[in-house]
């Protein structure tokens, strides 16, 4: 892969450009030095992306109407974990992990991850902006969860198999709509609703 004309279009200010990157990114299989590469662009992008975020004032906080939009970074995270291979995209995951909490950045899946099933030791999952649709019931593979934070995922379904969690107690989300009165009079942990206006 030609990493410095990827590299530039990616840089450029035209979203045309950038979309073209991605696209073309979104095209290739991934080899070993391509994914070094983007991991070392992720973590650039991201730094900078940290540096760079805008500042909130109370009364947004408060209102809920911070809204959080895809970012070149979490769209090259995505892409990097839908393409690379298990052993690859599990390194990416447990450097997201410490002390059996796994704090994910901006991600642009639909669906809850599945690699993270492999993590059955996790205690705390807090995965606060996305695009995440229903919360499924293979949550259940993870035996020993406790708190789940989804606050700023556009939820729109929980599976009320999650009701027979053996260990949950906290689950944060932003949309209370999607809270049954099965999950609501059954589940024997706190569903904790951040207004999301």
């Amino acid at each position: 892969m030609n990493f410095e004309k990827i590299e530039l279009l990616l840089e450029s200010t035209d979203k045309a450009n950038i979309e073209l990157a991605l696209t073309i990114l979104s095209g290739f299989t991934f080899e070993e030095a391509d994914i070094k590469w983007l991991w070392q662009y992720y973590n650039r992008l991201q730094n900078n992306e940290k540096a760079n975020r805008p500042k909130y004032n109370l009364s947004q906080i408060l209102t809920g109407t911070i809204i959080s939009k895809p970012t070149k970074a979490s769209r090259i995270l995505t892409l990097l974990l839908e393409k690379t291979n298990k052993k690859e995209k599990n390194r990416i995951y447990e450097s997201f992990i410490n002390n059996k909490k796994i704090t994910l950045p901006r991600l642009e899946f639909t669906d809850f991850p599945a690699s993270l099933f492999y993590y059955s030791d996790l205690e705390t999952i807090v995965w606060q902006h996305g695009n995440l649709a229903i919360l499924p019931a293979t949550l259940l593979q993870l035996p020993n969860l406790q708190y789940l934070d989804l606050r700023h995922q556009p939820l729109i379904q929980i599976d009320e198999e999650i009701i027979e969690h053996p260990s949950l107690k906290e689950i944060w989300i932003s949309n209370a709509l999607i809270v049954t009165e099965n999950i609501a009079d059954s589940a024997n942990f706190d569903i904790l609703i951040e207004a999301a206006y």
